[in-house]
């Protein structure tokens, strides 16, 4: 499964640059959200049509927010921008640091134990770090203009 989702990743990181670079950042990522948000809905409409927001805090509201803007839709526009405006080794290596300074950020909060698989994790993910950079410097790949 995890192969599956990384072969999935690395096709769609080389598709979608040249619809980023024709559509631009905003218009492809809002046809991602309909998109996603048609594949999902029978999955959770049910539920969502049930749930009684007047109940809901105004501080699980904010909560709510937060995580959706700036944990998901933040991130993401920042991926795609960089795809549309970067090389694609650029946007791998920061595809590549967020499990790790998302693994920092949790330790530093104390909410995650650093255990033997982190460490093989974080280890792979250095690993690929390295080999990108070294390819990079090997075959010097022109960087775009900004």
């Amino acid at each position: 499964f995890v192969l599956v989702a990384v072969v999935a990743i690395a096709i769609n990181t080389v598709i979608i640059k040249p619809q980023l670079e024709k559509l631009g950042t905003l218009v492809v990522m809002g046809w991602y959200y309909i998109i996603g948000l048609v594949i999902s809905a029978p999955f959770f409409a049910k539920g969502l049509m049930h749930y009684d927001f007047a109940s809901l805090p105004v501080a699980g509201g904010l909560e709510i927010a937060y995580i959706l803007v700036l944990g998901t839709v933040l991130p993401n526009y920042l991926l795609y921008y960089g795809t549309e405006k970067l090389t694609s080794v650029h946007t791998g290596l920061y595809s590549y640091l967020q499990p790790i300074s998302a693994t920092i950020l949790a330790l530093l909060r104390r909410q995650v134990e650093l255990d033997y698989n982190n460490l093989i994790a974080a280890g792979l993910i250095l690993i690929g770090i390295v080999l990108v950079v070294i390819t990079y410097e090997k075959y010097k790949f022109p960087v775009p203009k900004i």
